[in-house]
């Protein structure tokens, strides 16, 4: 597999950061997520190279499928790492009710959260992709787990004055950054899983 294509991988962080509200007015969520699911298939195969035509259009057709459905849920309450005391109206309240307290503004409750959170983005097509590539599918369903390490540390760089420098991330703190790292990682741990 060609060493280059890893260079692609902020190309993976770009359009994530476009999912998330980077150039308004085009596209609307829906359409946003098609195209980044659409995209993260075409890189994948790419990666990939499934020999049979069949085989080609089910792993496809799959991956593209549940990487859509994955982003579907939403993640609101959970991304920014305590910084804002609204409750959480998302679908890991439940869950989370039982570890934590879910009154008040909590980093570790938002880090679980965003670590699930990215699990559910990544789990599905990964265990797809797994059925006929393994390692590289274990390697991108688990890619999810960092979700919350990389949007905590996107705000530890906030907080300690990086990514304002300009005041393009005034707006929504360390999430502009964060949206880039988490797309970035997820390109980067499929290509490392077919690397490998």
């Amino acid at each position: 597999m060609p060493f280059w294509l890893i260079a692609l991988a902020p190309v993976g962080g770009l359009l994530n950061r476009w999912r998330g509200g980077w150039l308004p007015g085009f596209g609307g969520a829906t359409t946003r997520r098609l195209i980044l699911a659409a995209a993260t298939t075409a890189f994948m195969l790419t990666l990939a190279q499934p020999a049979l035509v069949w085989e080609t259009a089910l792993l496809a057709g799959a991956f593209w499928l549940l990487s859509w459905l994955g982003w579907i849920p939403g993640w609101g309450s959970y991304m920014d790492m305590g910084h804002m005391p609204d409750g959480d109206n998302e679908f890991l309240r439940p869950l989370l009710d039982l570890f934590f307290d879910g009154t008040e503004a909590s980093v570790t409750r938002d880090f679980v959260g965003m670590t699930v959170r990215g699990l559910v983005v990544t789990g599905p097509a990964g265990a797809v992709l797994a059925y006929w590539y393994l390692g590289p599918g274990l390697v991108y369903a688990l890619s999810g787990l960092a979700m919350g390490a990389i949007y905590l540390l996107g705000w530890k760089i906030y907080d300690a004055g990086g990514f304002s420098a300009g005041g393009w991330a005034k707006e929504y703190g360390g999430t502009v950054a964060n949206e880039f790292m988490f797309g970035t990682w997820l390109w980067g741990a499929l290509y490392t899983g077919f690397a490998t």
